[in-house]
């Protein structure tokens, strides 16, 4: 198949996938991945701009770390996707459980890479507001946020297919455990915070959106995770049922089309993807 180049605005559960190493080849040569963007919410996206042009954030943030919180000050994610123009965007809202603080018109999202700057701490201190993922508040400013993110991305990529990886916060462990409380209480209110969160997305990109739902049977959290065993960290059959998913997607044949399907390529998917 030809390559198709792909690009994320999301988190591990879709970058992890492009780590799968017995996938490496194949992933390199079919789906190359250009572009990653995290721990950025769509809200913060949405927002004015920090008001000052490069910053100087200090403390100890740096390389990956660093691009995540400048991209999040700058508001840059879309440019970038518009300027690289690739042929799949993945997005998936995992790094929305992540808090944002609002100044004047600036949403910043509260990461761990944003608390290792000397600037966002002080920032936060001094918020004129602050909203967690489970407060009622949050679905009303990603609702917002989301039609202006969507009118954006499908107007400035009109041939890119948008693939939403509805990747949820599981309880179930892959050795047959279930993630005991606190974690398991704290996925699932994430989870039911990310529903409305969800629809927000599916409503406003409408059918230029694809949505990836993955089947229980992979939605396991790995017990043996090398940053632990967490509600969104997957046992590697969830990645290899993403991968394949991506391999079926085909790009819009013209501008402003959703993506279409190409089951017989991928069998073992005939049950999974049904819009």
């Amino acid at each position: 198949m030809a390559a198709r180049t792909v690009a994320i605005w999301g988190s591990c559960v879709t970058r992890d996938a492009f780590a799968v190493a017995s996938r490496r080849e194949q992933l390199e040569e079919e789906l190359p991945l250009v572009y990653y963007a995290a721990r950025s919410s769509w809200i913060s996206q949405a927002s004015q701009p920090w008001p000052q042009t490069d910053p100087e954030l200090g403390g100890e943030v740096s390389g990956f770390g660093l691009r995540m919180v400048q991209e999040d000050l700058n508001k840059s994610i879309i440019d970038r996707l518009a300027e690289l123009k690739p042929d799949i965007v993945v997005l998936d809202l995992i790094d929305e459980r992540l808090p944002i603080a609002r100044v004047g018109r600036t949403w910043l999202t509260v990461s761990d890479y944003a608390k290792q700057t000397a600037l966002v701490p002080r920032v936060v201190a001094a918020a004129d507001e602050t909203c967690s993922m489970t407060q009622p508040a949050r679905a009303r400013l990603f609702a917002a946020a989301a039609r202006m993110v969507a009118r954006r991305l499908t107007r400035e990529l009109p041939r890119t297919a948008f693939v939403l990886n509805e990747a949820p916060y599981t309880t179930r462990v892959g050795d047959g455990t279930t993630l005991p409380d606190p974690a398991g209480g704290w996925a699932r209110d994430l989870e039911a915070a990310q529903q409305p969160l969800l629809r927000a997305v599916v409503r406003q990109m409408g059918a230029r959106l694809f949505r990836a739902r993955p089947p229980q049977e992979v939605c396991l959290a790995d017990p043996d995770h090398r940053w632990g065993v967490t509600s969104y960290h997957y046992v590697e059959d969830y990645y290899h049922w993403l991968i394949d998913t991506l391999r079926a997607i085909e790009p819009p044949s013209e501008p402003g089309r959703g993506a279409s399907i190409r089951l017989p390529d991928v069998p073992s998917l005939r049950g999974l993807l049904r819009r």
